[in-house]
């Protein structure tokens, strides 16, 4: 479509390649950008970026309202514009959130392990005895049974567990490396938390 769209504009007379320029330029992008603006200002616009999903008609509808004069296959085709860069908008910031949420579970992970076995009421010797007998459970999915986990012992001994890569060490925690650990997450959750926060608009 966009091929023979060209072609056309190519062997039009040089007035009427002017008259699609302007209405290109002049009231086409306009009516873009402008809708993509009246969505992103919309009152209902933190629902839809929870869900995920923008209605249709709210599109429409804004297109219709901004009498912008261009015909109807112009307008629909500015609709479709608007759906697409926030249907790739809303895309993008779902799948940095699953990289925040999962980040910050691991950031919760990443505690030192005196803190995880005061956290579970135990000696660290006997949270090393109860992670011992956890790595005899059949379990699949480590890192998804910590995160549903509502039981603060078994929690806490699921993180010391993932910390040390289903392992129970017999040396003693180097505490630098940890920090150094943690900071590394802290950056990486930084950053994540300023791509969210970007205008829809300015995301890219």
């Amino acid at each position: 479509m966009t091929k023979l769209t060209i072609q056309c504009r190519l062997v039009a007379e040089e007035e009427t390649r002017r008259q699609v320029w302007e209405m290109m330029a002049g009231r086409y992008a306009p009516l873009i950008a402008t809708t993509l603006e009246q969505v992103s200002q919309h009152k209902d616009f933190p629902q839809w970026v929870a869900t995920g999903e923008l209605p249709t008609q709210v599109v429409k509808n804004l297109v219709n309202q901004a009498q912008s004069g261009l015909p109807a296959r112009w307008c629909a085709s500015a609709q479709r514009q608007v759906q697409e860069t926030y249907k790739a908008w809303l895309t993008k910031r779902r799948k940095l959130q699953q990289k925040l949420q999962g980040q910050q579970t691991w950031l919760s992970v990443l505690r030192p392990d005196a803190e995880l076995a005061k956290n579970a009421g135990l000696s660290l010797e006997e949270m090393k005895i109860r992670a011992q007998a956890l790595l005899h459970r059949e379990i699949n999915n480590w890192f998804q049974v910590y995160q549903q986990c509502q039981d603060v012992v078994e929690r806490s001994i699921f993180a010391y567990l993932l910390k040390h890569r289903l392992t129970v060490p017999t040396e003693s925690e180097d505490t630098d490396e940890l920090r150094r650990k943690r900071r590394q997450v802290e950056i990486k959750i930084e950053r994540l938390e300023t791509q969210l926060a970007l205008h829809p608009l300015f995301s890219n």
